[in-house]
């Protein structure tokens, strides 16, 4: 549970695996990109033919760590209002 300088509250909302267990509550919180695509090092990654893009936090650690990840995990989202 804290902040970043752009008022990001984080909440380790743990993640629900592919076999529908949830795991890691109130010690990791996984986010998924927003978009389904990604370009990177000129490389241009597709999340329904390839592992997603996610963002991961844990309690732990104040690092910020980009993974990625197969699209049956269930993560958390981040609501933005325009």
């Amino acid at each position: 549970n804290g902040t970043i300088s752009s008022k990001f509250i984080v909440v380790p909302g743990g993640y629900i695996n592919d076999d529908g267990q949830f795991n890691a509550l109130g010690k990791q919180g996984i986010w998924w990109t927003s978009t389904t695509t990604l370009n990177l090092n000129g490389a241009t990654y597709d999340a329904f033919t390839s592992p997603a893009w996610s963002i991961y936090l844990n309690y732990n650690s104040g690092s910020v760590l980009q993974t990625s990840n197969n699209m049956q995990d269930g993560f958390s989202v981040r609501c933005l209002k325009n």
